[in-house]
Parts: C-alpha cells; sequence; structure tokens
C-alpha cells in the first residue's frame, strides 16, 4: 500500500459536459462562455475558463443530478485570475468563489448561493499561482455574502466570479478540480518505507491526480487537508528536516491536521527535526466590563490586546450575568477593529469591513459585570496520535499553531518545541527535554489537560505569558515533577505558602474597607485574576467559593477583590465584604503553574533541582510540594586546595534565619543533601574558620544547589555558637 486521497473528486475541469468523475456542465455565470482552456491548468491537461472585462463574470460546474451533504465535509475549489493587476480594488468587486444550491444543468447562477471574497488587485498573489481553498458552507463567520437560503445538504453549484477594471483580450478567469473532502480527512499513507516525499509524488507530482492537498514550494510542505500516517496494516514511515505548514483557509474546526495512526503492533514512525506549523486563528476568551469598557455613545467596546482583526467572527457570553448590553448570550457577530483594545459589533461581516450599521450598545449597570468575546472557529491544526499498539518517536521537532494535541502512551516526544497551542491531552505519552511555550489560553485554563500523571514528563521548560495553568492534574496521589522548569508562572516573591495565599475570615477581612489581609505577603499584582476557596468552610465572606476574581493591591499583603480587572485596575466597584468568625480561607492564582482539580490530597515530588511548580487548588483538593535540593558550599585555598573544617552557615537575606549550616570536609566541601526548598529566598552565605585568614583575592568560595541570587560573607571570627 502506499498513499491514498480520502475524498471524492466531483469534477476535473477537463470538458465543458463531462460525464466522469461526475456529470454535469461547466457554464458560464454573467454572460460570455465557458471555454476549455489549454493554455492554463492545474490538474490534467485543461480547465474552464471566461473572458471576465469589467463587469461581473465567471464560471461555474453544476452536476446533472447528484447534490452533495456539506454536513461535516469541506469543498476544495481552485481558481485563477491571469489578469490580477486589473482586478477591482473593493473586497465586494474583487475574486470570489461561490458555492450553493438548487440549480439545475443549463440554468447558471442559482438564486441560493454564498459567496466568499478572496483577492482584490492589490493582495491577490503572483499571477502565475492557482488559488487553492477548503471551503465550509456551514462556517457563517467566513462567509461574505449569501443571497437566498442555501440548503446546506443538497450542494450542487460551485463557482468563481470577478470585476475588472478594463477590458482583456484572452481569457483570464478560470476552475479547474473540485474535490469533497470529510472533517479530518485528506491523504493518508500506509505500508513500509514512508516518507513525506511520498505525499508530494502522489498529490503535487503527477497531473491526472494533483489534488492540492499538497503543495510545495521552496522545499515546504503545504498541505490543505489532514496527513495520515498508518491505518490497520503494519507501517513503517521514517522522515527527518522536512517542514509543514497548513495554511489559513476558509474552514472550521478539525479540518487541517496530521494523525498517526497506531492501531497495528508493527507500527514504527520515527521523525526528527521536522516542523508542523498551523497558521489558523485561535480563540481565545478576552473578557470585558460592562460598565466601565461599553461606551453606548460610539457604540464600541474596550477589550484589551484583543490580538483580532477586522472581520472576525466573535461568539459574546454574559458569563451568567445579568447586563443587557444590546447583544444576545451565545450568538455570534463579526468586529470591525478601531484599534489593539478597541472594537465596534456588526452583524454582518460586509458591514463589519465597511465600519457601517454598528450594533446599538447599551453600558451596564454600576458595578460592571465580566462578559466576554471569543473568536471563532479555532481553525488551527489538531495534531492527532490515535491508539497505542504501535510506537511514534518525534525528536527535535517543532509543533506550533494547534488547537488540540492528542498523544497516546504509545508516543515519545525528545527535546524541540511546542508553541502556541491551545490544549495538550498528552495521556502517559513521554514527553522529555521540550520548550513548551505561548499557550493560547484563557484565565484559568490549563495547556495539558486532563492530566493523570506529571511523571512522563520530564527536563521540560515552560514559558507562560501570564495566562493559565501549565496543568489540570485529575487523580490523587503523589507524582513527580522532574527536572522541569516553570518561567513566567505566577511565584511568590518572598518566603510564604506558595499554594495559596490564606487569611482569616475574620481578623483578615476588613467590611468596612473592603480589605483582604493575608497571612504572607501575596505578590499578586493589581489587575491579577485569582480564583477564591473556602477551604471547605462555611463563613460567607461575599464571595463565591471557586469563583474568579480580580485584584487591586494596597500592600505587600493587602487587597480588594473585584468583578473585572478593569474595576480592579481603576480601583473601583469593590466587592462588599463581610466578617467572618475565623475561618481560613485562601485565593489562588489563575497562571499558577498547577492546577490540583482532583478533589482531594496530591503531592508533588520536585527531582533534580527542577522548578517548585505554584498550585491552585481546587473544591476539596489540598497540594503538598516536596522539593529536596542538593545545598553545596566550597572553600578553597589559593593552590585549589579544600580548606578542611570551614563553618558554613546559610541564612535568609531578609531575616537572618537559618536555612542550613555545618562544616566542610577535607576536599573543603559541605553538602546539605536533604534541604526542602518551598519558594525562592534570597540568602547569605557566611564561611567562618578560626584563626583562619581568607584571602580575597586568591581564596574562593563557591556555592551549587541554590537557584536563588545569594551574596558571600568571608569572616575571621571564631566559630558560630
Amino acid at each position: 500500500m502506499a498513499v491514498t486521497f480520502d475524498g471524492e473528486r466531483i469534477a476535473d475541469a477537463e470538458v465543458s459536459n463531462p460525464t466522469t468523475p461526475v456529470p454535469g456542465l461547466w457554464e458560464d455565470v454573467g454572460g460570455g462562455a465557458a471555454t476549455e482552456e489549454t493554455d492554463f491548468f492545474y490538474q490534467g491537461s485543461g480547465s474552464i475558463s471566461e473572458q471576465v472585462k469589467a463587469a461581473e463574470f465567471g464560471i461555474c460546474f453544476i452536476p446533472s443530478a447528484l447534490t452533495y451533504d456539506a454536513g461535516g465535509y469541506f469543498f476544495l475549489l481552485k481558481g485563477i485570475v491571469t489578469t490580477s493587476g486589473l482586478l477591482e480594488t473593493a473586497r465586494i468587486n474583487g475574486q470570489k468563489f461561490e458555492i450553493g444550491s438548487g440549480a439545475t444543468a443549463g440554468s447558471g447562477k442559482p438564486t441560493n448561493y454564498h459567496q466568499w471574497y478572496t483577492y482584490v488587485q492589490s493582495t491577490y498573489p503572483p499571477t502565475t499561482s492557482w488559488i487553492i481553498h477548503l471551503f465550509d458552507v456551514n462556517e457563517i463567520g467566513f462567509i461574505d455574502n449569501t443571497n437566498g437560503t442555501v440548503s446546506a445538504s443538497a450542494i450542487n453549484y460551485w463557482g468563481e466570479v470577478a470585476t475588472m477594471t478594463g477590458n482583456v483580450k484572452s481569457q483570464n478567469v478560470a476552475m479547474d478540480a473540485i474535490e469533497y473532502i470529510g472533517v479530518g480527512k485528506g491523504l493518508t499513507w500506509s505500508g513500509a518505507n514512508g516518507e513525506f516525499a511520498d505525499f508530494t509524488d502522489f498529490d503535487e507530482g503527477t497531473t491526472s491526480n494533483r489534488y492540492g492537498i499538497i503543495t510545495t514550494k521552496g522545499g515546504v510542505l503545504y498541505v490543505l487537508g489532514t496527513l495520515t500516517i498508518g491505518s490497520s496494516t503494519a507501517t513503517s514511515f521514517v522522515d527527518s528536516n522536512q517542514k509543514l505548514i497548513f495554511p489559513w483557509t476558509y474552514v472550521g474546526e478539525g479540518a487541517l491536521g496530521v494523525t498517526f495512526d497506531l492501531q497495528n503492533a508493527s507500527t514504527d514512525i520515527d521523525l526528527s527535526v521536522c516542523s508542523f506549523t498551523g497558521n489558523g486563528q485561535s480563540s481565545v476568551k478576552k473578557f470585558f466590563d460592562t460598565y466601565l469598557q461599553v461606551d453606548a455613545g460610539n457604540d464600541d467596546i474596550t477589550v484589551p490586546f484583543h490580538g483580532w482583526e477586522t472581520g472576525d467572527y466573535v461568539e459574546y457570553s454574559d458569563e451568567y450575568g445579568t447586563h443587557n448590553i444590546g447583544l444576545t448570550d451565545g450568538s455570534s457577530y463579526w468586529v470591525y477593529v478601531i484599534d489593539d483594545s478597541t472594537v465596534a459589533i456588526h452583524s454582518s461581516r460586509s458591514n463589519a469591513f465597511s465600519d457601517t450599521s454598528r450594533v446599538d450598545l447599551s453600558i451596564g449597570a454600576d458595578p460592571g459585570e465580566n462578559h466576554s468575546l471569543t473568536r471563532q472557529p479555532d481553525n488551527r491544526i489538531d495534531f492527532t496520535v490515535s491508539d497505542n499498539d504501535g510506537s511514534l518517536d518525534l525528536a527535535s521537532c517543532i509543533i506550533e499553531g494547534v488547537r488540540n494535541m492528542t498523544l497516546t502512551s504509545a508516543c515519545s516526544i525528545t527535546s524541540g518545541f511546542i508553541q502556541n497551542i491551545g490544549n495538550i491531552d498528552a495521556s502517559t505519552a513521554t514527553i522529555t527535554g521540550v520548550s513548551i511555550s505561548d499557550a493560547t489560553l484563557s484565565e484559568g485554563v490549563a495547556l495539558f489537560s486532563p492530566l493523570t500523571t506529571l511523571s512522563n514528563i520530564t527536563e521540560c521548560e515552560f514559558t507562560s505569558d501570564g495566562y493559565g495553568h501549565a496543568f489540570e492534574l485529575i487523580s490523587t496521589g503523589s507524582t513527580d515533577s522532574n527536572a522541569n522548569e516553570y518561567s513566567g508562572y505566577w511565584t511568590p516573591t518572598i518566603s510564604g505558602d506558595s499554594y495559596g495565599w490564606e487569611f482569616a475570615t475574620d481578623t483578615g477581612v476588613d467590611d468596612s474597607t473592603d480589605i483582604i489581609t493575608t497571612n504572607a505577603a501575596h505578590g499578586f499584582a493589581t489587575g491579577d485574576a485569582v480564583y477564591y476557596n473556602d477551604e471547605g468552610g462555611t463563613d460567607s465572606i461575599g464571595l463565591t467559593d471557586g469563583y474568579k476574581y480580580y485584584v487591586n493591591v494596597a500592600s505587600s499583603t493587602t487587597f480588594s477583590v473585584h468583578n473585572t480587572r478593569a474595576a480592579a485596575v481603576a480601583g473601583t466597584q469593590k466587592i462588599d465584604l463581610i466578617d467572618g468568625y475565623g475561618e481560613t480561607h485562601a485565593v489562588y492564582s489563575s497562571n499558577a503553574t498547577l492546577y490540583n482539580n482532583s478533589g482531594g490530597s496530591v503531592t508533588i515530588n520536585v527531582l533534580n533541582d527542577g522548578d517548585s511548580p505554584s498550585v491552585r487548588n481546587g473544591t476539596g483538593a489540598s497540594t503538598s510540594v516536596v522539593n529536596t535540593k542538593t545545598l553545596t558550599v566550597t572553600c578553597l585555598n589559593a593552590s585549589g586546595n579544600g580548606i578542611e573544617n570551614v563553618r558554613v552557615r546559610i541564612e535568609a537575606l531578609a531575616d537572618g534565619s537559618l536555612i542550613s549550616e555545618g562544616y566542610t570536609n577535607a576536599s573543603g566541601v559541605y553538602q546539605d543533601t536533604s534541604y526542602s526548598f518551598t519558594v525562592e529566598v534570597n540568602v547569605k552565605i557566611k564561611a567562618r574558620l578560626k584563626g583562619f585568614k581568607f584571602n580575597e583575592a586568591s581564596d574562593t568560595i563557591t556555592a551549587g544547589g541554590l537557584s536563588v541570587p545569594f551574596t558571600m560573607i568571608k569572616d575571621t571570627a571564631v566559630d558560630l555558637p
């Protein structure tokens, strides 16, 4: 076996009235005549073209009898404008693709069709290139215009039209083969001795196939669809130094990606130094304050650093609130981007691009509620490993721009990078030495979710941009965090409880100022999102157990609590607090490394000088972090020989409290192998030897096992008592 195409070819554009693959007719749209074109084509030996001048003309294919159900299916269309320099400049008059229903052979354009405005004169790629896209008729967020009512279950019209700024001398707009592809489908390899070049040879390498799933340029594979490697048949696939890019296209979730099918026990897939890059858009939830950030006068909303573009489709949620701001909960709209923190809302994509007829907005009551907008769809790639009988080994690979990454125990990932990703369901896959960064998460959401153990994730570096957690742990018991590093996740700034900031509900809650005082310095900054936990208590202090809030920091141990980030930053709309009877409650960071959602007790064993994870405990959960580090202090004289019996004392720099102490051995080494590390603390090291004067220029004192800044104090005083 080798490569197979997972879809169906509807039309191949070789003749105007084909009987195969599907009987039908290629026709003109708007006037003129559809011509069998041999001067330019994508597959086979011809295309169907039309001469398009200063009016909207084009070509289309209409099958004689068959219709196609677009539920869970996409259409792959290919079109070209050879006179792109004469294309109109307005989106509404540029190159458009159309898909519709209700047409019959000989009738031309139907009454019911969708239109996608693709390119105009200034944006069209080089004139020699074919435009190839997947189109999803059910993903209305990308549809620019709809005429009539399209039946998605009975599609029987596919066309391309355009308008020129002047006359042309020849056929200049053409279409080629049309394919019908299921979600998660494209090309499949199974059998022995496979490599990515096989996909290229099967598709782009032959004019008879040339589906357009694979297009290469400069050694890069551009993939429209899903590549599947493996099947029920034993498969071997080995490759290296390959770069795959999955371009943005007009589809919803699940259309693009790569799947490794390990259902056969003899399947063995080994990839090294390969990259998989999805260029689709992410769907991160963005919050706003209905009172402070809705402008009813200008009908716009402040959504700081939204990252959207004009024409993006967003779903609105009132987040179970009650404020009516003129939008409907669960409905979707299109945005016009005013600036990087402000958008207007529109009820159609065309209105968004022209910024006409903004949705009429109303300001919510004071205090504001935390409502949200989420860009839709998330059409980044899916990276999927299915079954666990065979094996998949990835070494030094780059995986980025992924919506969902699904792994199994048969998967091993070593070194490389994973970035710009929404979710990883790791199961018990082995992940070693990987740099994992730029997770596209909302507040309080975890990247690795769900997760039953940390023990298979070792020597990895996690970098957070300040939103969400690295892990959501759903199983109780003991698990190891082996040599992992966590950068950018919330951690305490000084010594204290690293698992949650506790406070007494009587002495720690001031109902006159609505201020909470924690038992130790909390380390939060104004605007930080936190989760409140009553720790199983019954005191009601005006907050809801498990809910997210935002803090305005008054001091290192005090803050007020607010429903929205905007209110917290402004220091307004404090939540009214009530004194309790003296229970211990806590708040946790929405950006803690680990979210313990097991409902029970978890112990994290930090091994091999890894970073201690900060923790958010969910309802009924408790977490212990055991981090045993080896501290080493070495004292050497000018000749490099050890200085024996030096009294070494390691103290906290802030208050002088003892961390570790003892004497150096004959090699000049003092070592503490059982130091329990909880939070980073600046230290000072005192090294003293009675009757010995350290030479600042030649004698040395070095420290190992301390991952925090320290100062050295060399002293000639007598031994400490």
